[in-house]
């Protein structure tokens, strides 16, 4: 059982990124830009982000990716 947040942070982190990795491919996330990551109450997590989708990208995508480390779902939405 975790004493604080910081391991299941890093743990929504982890699981945002490999999605996201998943999803778009890792060539963009070499410009990953964490934003903040926020506890929902729980074992549920908030993390916005952004990266550069591609080499011809101009500015970066962001995303609101909502993690819930109970059963490991990942909820992704762009925004912005």
């Amino acid at each position: 059982m975790e004493k604080d947040g910081a391991s299941g942070s890093v743990r929504a982190i982890g699981l945002a990124r490999k999605t996201l990795e998943a999803g778009r491919g890792n060539f963009g996330l070499m410009g990953f830009s964490l934003h903040e990551v926020k506890s929902m109450g729980g074992k549920k997590y908030l993390v916005i982000c952004s990266f550069f989708e591609s080499i011809k990208s101009v500015k970066p995508s962001f995303f609101k990716v909502v993690v819930d480390l109970t059963c490991e779902r990942v909820e992704v939405n762009i925004y912005g």
